[in-house]
């Protein structure tokens, strides 16, 4: 919880609408619909209340502890020192790239991620976001983080592990493979995909990387991989 003290008056800026339902009965609404006084969503999932709302050279604006947002543009980030400006805050955008743990928002869209559910899909469910714009931007930004990266590869493992997927068991596959080349070249790429997922090569300096997701598969058709059933990729873009 964040909180800011204008002209005398304590405000606050909850991180997630759990937070925000410790202290609160109203259920907050998405914050291009919220009018002055009421509580609202952030696109990234945080709660405050909007102290102003009104028009700026014909374009509709709130103000709350987050800054001054056009509606037509996102609110996220961190709380700017000077609410009045309607600039962006790019520094806090940096620093929520850059930033070393993951959040609890974060922890869940990871594991949402890893267990089939699509990241847009899994970006608003975690972050109770609505907008499908800037879901899709900030589930790409999030899953070429190293924090992410870590939540969703944990995961993966561990639901690997459960279904008796060990990298033991990838390794004597792949030498039962090599001994029987003749009839197993689709189990070969289907086991070399998992020991992907299990980071069980070498980092390759390359433009893209592949990062393994579960996209669409449930865990039923995960336990069908030791058949040698396909699992799904997505290419994430490196930033240049």
């Amino acid at each position: 919880m964040f909180k800011k003290s204008i002209n005398k008056i304590e405000h606050y800026l909850y991180d997630s609408v759990t937070e925000y339902n410790l202290y609160h009965n109203k259920k907050p609404m998405y914050w291009k619909d919220g009018n002055e006084g009421d509580w609202v969503i952030s696109d990234d999932g945080q709660v405050c209340q909007i102290l102003k709302k009104g028009e700026m050279n014909g374009k509709p604006y709130i103000r709350c502890l987050l800054g001054t947002r056009f509606l037509q543009d996102d609110m996220d980030g961190e709380p700017p020192n000077d609410i009045y400006s309607i600039s962006r805050d790019k520094v806090s955008v940096q620093r929520r790239l850059d930033r070393d743990k993951t959040n609890t928002k974060e922890w869940i869209f990871g594991k949402y991620v890893a267990n089939g559910m699509d990241p847009v899909e899994a970006y608003k469910k975690a972050f109770s976001s609505k907008s499908t714009k800037y879901a899709t931007l900030w589930s790409q930004r999030l899953l070429k983080t190293k924090r992410v990266k870590s939540v969703v590869s944990k995961e993966i493992k561990d639901i690997m592990d459960n279904l008796g997927i060990s990298e033991d068991y990838l390794l004597e596959s792949t030498k039962h493979v090599i001994d029987n080349t003749d009839k197993d070249a689709d189990r070969v790429r289907a086991i070399r995909m998992l020991m992907e997922i299990r980071d069980m090569f070498p980092k390759q300096n390359s433009k893209t990387e592949s990062l393994t997701v579960f996209q669409g598969f449930s865990r039923e058709q995960l336990s069908a991989l030791k058949d040698s059933k396909q699992i799904g990729t997505v290419e994430a873009e490196k930033e240049r």
